[in-house]
């Protein structure tokens, strides 16, 4: 959960004096959790605007087309830090709206930024 790893982090850096490294290691996991906190916010936010009223109407949707739209995006960035983005699955029909890629796209985005600034190597599945 980011928020308790916030919390731990904060007061772990706060118990006693630590090197300007400890400090700097304190806040990196600080700055990762609140990227996954936002990630998580904007795709619950996006997911709650699926429940409105006024939402666009439902319609066909193929998640397996949303999934690879929204790895051709990433791809670049995904290159650039040694992330590789695989696709599994094969097309998934569904109904959904416009803001269902939103949603697919925030929780993806929220992932790849932990990956990214975690350094990992290991290939991201993006799953339809």
């Amino acid at each position: 959960m980011p928020v308790a790893v916030v919390l731990t982090q904060t007061q772990t850096a706060l118990a006693r004096e630590r090197s300007g490294e400890e400090y700097r290691e304190c806040l990196t996991a600080c700055q990762r959790a609140a990227q996954r906190m936002r990630g998580i916010i904007d795709g619950l936010l996006a997911l709650a605007r699926l429940d409105t009223p006024d939402s666009p109407a439902m319609e066909p949707c193929d998640l397996l087309r949303i999934a690879t739209e929204t790895v051709e995006i990433f791809r670049p960035l995904a290159e650039e830090n040694n992330v590789r983005l695989e696709i599994r699955g094969s097309p998934t029909g569904c109904s959904g709206n416009s803001d269902m890629s939103a949603v697919y796209f925030h929780f993806h985005t929220s992932t790849l930024r932990v990956l990214v600034l975690k350094n990992e190597k290991t290939p991201m599945p993006f799953a339809a």
